[in-house]
């Protein structure tokens, strides 16, 4: 994409002595392939916060412009360098948004803190993905330990300790990250791990796998898949091997929370996805002034049958925190003539002291090392519809227990 620079609004003083203008702000954005949903999901959330914010004026009077690069879906490191140099020495962004993948995300953290410029992930949630030594990259979504801590601390309030559980995931970094988080949060929970199984396309058979994991006859399965593709077909073996379904099944966000999962599959007959129990900072409630407010403007611009998901409302509210920390001290950056590297330490500072309030995740404010600490929420598929049922003073109701495929309240 050409980079446009927008000059409007600004009247701060700039390079040339007499003249008042406003550079156009460019934000880069790492992106998913076209054919990835969650990619798409994320380009709607940014597109539509990008029309709120330059209606309002932008940051400081700035008009902002997105610059799109792409990231390959299996976060190849090549090509994450290529696309974050591009967008530090080529567009001069003055920040990155993304990624849609956790390697991806992961490979361009490090590298923003070699080249100095701030970057805010959306979403992912791996254990390796911000640095050790982090400076530049901040992190919206609470680590995968807090999502499956308080998914086996609401299965032990549900079922008590002594619960046999089998983990599933993908062959992935991401994926034996959320693994291992999820074997601590096993033990702290008095359960007994009776499987523990990755998977993918070049592995085992997955058939086979499901054939140990139904001989394992766990209480709770817990999944771990990052693309909707992926979801699909892990589901499908389930269906096809017509499994007896443990008592709690978890899908831990990833591919789980795309919309062409959730909302092409609920509502169906098949309790694999009826009544999955999905760790993830949903918190689309209509009921919400916030969230009406956001689904509306969103079905203003993509049309009265669209929904926005997960991977929209975390992609649009990223950009607007973006531009909130980048709106508080423009002026002083801009007092520098075209000095883009005074902006991205400008807006590295506001960030590590931003207090904000988000669409999904409440309250943010960033750690040291760039982590945001969010309360997590535990949502079910029930009739078609996502609910909140942990923890007790955010759920709408309790889980559904599915006790061989026929949902019951547990009283």
């Amino acid at each position: 994409m050409v980079l446009i620079l927008l000059l409007a609004g600004c009247r701060l003083p700039f390079s040339n002595p007499g003249k008042e203008i406003c550079p156009g702000l460019a934000i880069g954005v790492l992106i998913g392939e076209d054919t990835d949903p969650i990619a798409q999901e994320q380009r709607n959330g940014y597109e539509l916060a990008l029309e709120e914010i330059n209606q309002q004026g932008g940051p400081g009077g700035c008009q902002l412009s997105l610059v799109y690069q792409p990231e390959s879906l299996a976060g190849s490191p090549n090509q994450i360098q290529k696309a974050v140099r591009s967008l530090v020495e080529e567009q001069n962004a003055v920040a990155i948004l993304g990624a849609t993948g956790n390697p991806a995300s992961m490979y361009a953290a490090s590298l923003v803190n070699y080249f100095s410029i701030p970057m805010l992930i959306p979403s992912a949630e791996g254990l390796h993905i911000l640095p050790e030594d982090n400076h530049w990259a901040f992190r919206l979504s609470a680590s995968d330990d807090a999502y499956t801590r308080g998914a086996f601390d609401m299965v032990k309030q549900e079922l008590g300790a002594g619960q046999k559980v089998v983990i599933l995931f993908e062959d992935s970094t991401a994926g034996h990250d959320i693994a291992v988080s999820a074997v601590s949060a096993i033990t702290q929970a008095e359960m007994e791990l009776s499987g523990y199984f990755s998977y993918s396309p070049e592995g085992v058979e997955l058939e086979k796998l499901v054939e140990q994991i139904q001989a394992a006859q766990p209480d709770v399965l817990y999944l771990y898949f990052s693309q909707p593709d992926q979801v699909r077909v892990v589901l499908q073996a389930f269906r096809d091997a017509q499994a007896q379904m443990p008592l709690m099944t978890i899908a831990h966000a990833g591919g789980f929370v795309s919309r062409s999962i959730l909302f092409a599959e609920a509502g169906s007959a098949d309790p694999l996805v009826e009544n999955l129990i999905l760790a993830t900072p949903w918190n689309l409630d209509p009921a919400s002034s916030q969230t009406a407010a956001f689904l509306h403007a969103f079905q203003a611009r993509y049309g009265q049958t669209a929904s926005a998901g997960v991977y929209t409302a975390a992609a649009y509210q990223s950009l607007l925190a973006l531009a909130d920390a980048l709106g508080k001290d423009l002026a002083v950056a801009n007092v520098v003539s075209g000095n883009v590297e005074l902006l991205r330490s400008t807006l590295q500072q506001n960030l590590m002291a931003y207090q904000g309030e988000t669409l999904l995740w409440g309250k943010v404010a960033f750690t040291s090392s760039g982590q945001n600490q969010p309360a997590i929420e535990l949502v079910q598929i029930v009739d078609g519809s996502p609910v909140v049922v942990y923890p007790a003073g955010e759920s709408v109701q309790r889980p559904v227990i599915d006790l061989g495929g026929v949902g019951q309240d547990k009283e």
